[in-house]
């Protein structure tokens, strides 16, 4: 039995690890972020998160195409392409919708500031 239709549990799996490794890098570089630079103002906190995202999505679209390559049963030059077209797309979906973890730090900041 397929999960979704014809996709199979190992394809869930992948995409599984997929989201939680854009997660975490997302996660580190807004943690870096906040470490480095507390007292950064908002235009600076709101990039922070949308770089976390494009970079986040960018990783884990080297990690879909290293999957989808080998779905395919790509030769060496698939695997590179299937890697940087993963991370070029990736990057692309974070330019466009990185504005929602960045509003995400915003926030946080801004909720952080009011308590102290």
């Amino acid at each position: 039995m397929a999960p979704l239709g014809a996709t199979t549990w190992a394809w869930q799996l992948a995409e599984s690890f997929g989201a939680l490794t854009l997660l975490a890098a997302a996660v580190l570089r807004v943690r870096r972020h906040v470490r480095r630079r507390p007292d950064s103002g908002r235009t600076r906190r709101l990039l922070a998160g949308w770089t976390a995202l494009i970079a986040g999505a960018a990783v884990a679209g080297v990690w879909r195409g290293f999957v989808a390559a080998r779905m395919v049963e790509a030769g060496f030059a698939g695997w590179v392409g299937y890697a940087v077209a993963g991370a070029v797309f990736g990057a692309l979906w974070g330019v466009a919708l990185g504005w929602l973890p960045g509003l995400a730090v915003l926030s946080t900041a801004a909720r952080r500031a009011s308590v102290r």
